[in-house]
């Protein structure tokens, strides 16, 4: 097993990493503060420079690097596994210690469910208790498909070991035609994690607004449906954004009903409609019905986002423009 030694201007520390894990899992699981954000080889949140051994990507072509890092001998922690002992440089950070350590485990598949047109319910059961923070995500693998993928929960933690996802079929996509196309209840998954930042903090005096766009539903109805059981949370605010009436409105009423007993505000927004008859609410981009609706309260709000990485763009620079507090903001963009 590779011995890692991480080099951070603030302490030196050794990770230990298996076969298979990567670099990033194997420093969470050891507790380690390790910066990252998608998991997926995209945001480059997690570079690292190699100081010494060799280290294997599996996912060489990966976009969060750049010309210049693979000069400077660089990689990604949620990409690399190391064939040798290591060294690695990278400053480490203690927002990054993970409250509930990842872990790989063995689920099995119960339902595949539609939704919207491209977006079905996926549930999976494993043994023992599903822990995780709500607004978190889980890395699945898939056999003889070489990446897993990242979907975010939409329940909340359990100790029956229910994980339920929302996720978008993309047409020719390997990995979701190959889970929702050819993987049938009663089959195994592997499921890992749980990872993700963009987690409901603790409670505060501040009301929450939640803004989720096509799949991104899911980590929302998992906030949404923590804050429902807190019967002193402050209101929640809750927007949905969609392309056409079909991917929005089945959400909404779900929505509704994740919003429980909480005081909540649920609004909708479509960029595309067709004629009045299909549809009776906003038209347009969800940032803008937010700024709309909320200008002069934003800096009131803690805010989560998660959605396509153009609709969350556009809300953080709306959100910038309304001088929100970054730390007050939590998103993931997919």
């Amino acid at each position: 097993m590779p011995i890692v030694t991480v080099e951070s201007p603030q302490e030196t520390v050794t990770i230990e990493c298996g076969a298979d894990e990567t670099l990033l899992s194997a420093g969470l699981r050891a507790g380690i503060g390790l910066p990252y954000e998608c998991c997926s080889g995209i945001c480059g949140s997690c570079r690292f420079e190699i100081a010494a051994g060799e280290i294997q990507s599996r996912w060489p072509d990966a976009p969060g690097l750049n010309a210049r890092d693979r000069r400077l001998r660089r990689q990604l922690a949620c990409q690399a596994r190391p064939l040798t002992d290591c060294t690695i440089r990278l400053r480490l950070d203690a927002r990054y210690v993970p409250l509930i350590r990842p872990r790989r485990m063995t689920g099995v598949l119960r339902a595949i469910e539609p939704v919207t047109p491209d977006i079905r319910r996926v549930t999976v059961t494993t043994v023992g208790a599903a822990e995780f923070l709500a607004g978190q995500f889980m890395l699945f693998h898939l056999p003889d498909l070489a990446a897993p993928r990242a979907y975010s929960m939409s329940n909340v933690p359990n100790r029956e070991g229910t994980w339920e996802f929302y996720i978008k079929q993309i047409p020719g996509g390997q990995f979701t035609e190959t889970l929702l196309g050819n993987t049938f209840p009663g089959a195994s998954v592997e499921l890992e994690g749980p990872y993700g930042m963009a987690y409901l903090r603790p409670a505060s005096e501040r009301s929450v607004l939640c803004v989720g766009g096509g799949s991104g539903i899911s980590p929302m109805l998992s906030i949404a449906r923590a804050l429902a059981s807190d019967r002193m949370t402050p209101p929640l605010h809750f927007y949905i954004g969609g392309r056409a009436p079909g991917d929005v409105s089945p959400l909404l009423r779900i929505a509704e009903v994740a919003c429980g007993s909480c005081a909540f505000q649920l609004r909708a927004a479509v960029s595309e409609v067709a004629s009045v008859a299909d549809w009776n609410g906003e038209v347009g981009n969800i940032h803008a019905l937010v700024e709309r609706d909320l200008a002069e309260r934003l800096g009131d709000f803690d805010i989560y986002l998660a959605g396509p990485p153009a609709m969350v763009e556009a809300c953080l620079t709306m959100l910038s423009r309304h001088d929100v507090a970054t730390d007050r903001v939590h998103y993931d963009a997919y």
